[in-house]
């Protein structure tokens, strides 16, 4: 579940979650309060609802996100998946002197015995 913490406007973010009921319960209740006092908010939700009713109702095979889309998706994927292999590698790197040291400290008590 995620978190909502707003100061002055539900986020698109923290909207498209509470539509999808995916806020904590607590969270939920935050925004149900603050959409009480904010017409604007409120109607953004309904927009949302709205949109995603929509969406539901198409219920359509053919119904495909368009190529530009997905692949500018995969690239993102793509990238996180580099990311990590990077942040990965990095770390690896940033073990060997210490792993290279106690190897050596290992190999040199190993010898005074």
């Amino acid at each position: 579940m995620r978190a909502f913490c707003s100061t002055e406007h539900l986020n698109p973010e923290a909207i498209a979650a509470f539509v999808d009921g995916e806020l904590s319960r607590s969270a939920a209740r935050r925004a149900m309060k603050h959409m009480v006092e904010c017409p604007e908010c409120f109607q953004d939700v309904l927009a949302q609802r709205r949109a995603s009713a929509r969406v539901k109702a198409c219920n359509d095979d053919n119904l495909r996100a368009p190529d530009s889309l997905v692949a500018k998706l995969s690239g993102l994927c793509n990238e996180m998946q580099s990311d990590a292999a990077r942040d990965e590698e990095r770390k690896q790197k940033e073990r060997s002197p210490l792993v290279a040291a106690v190897d050596a400290t290992l190999r040199a008590l190993r010898h005074r015995e």
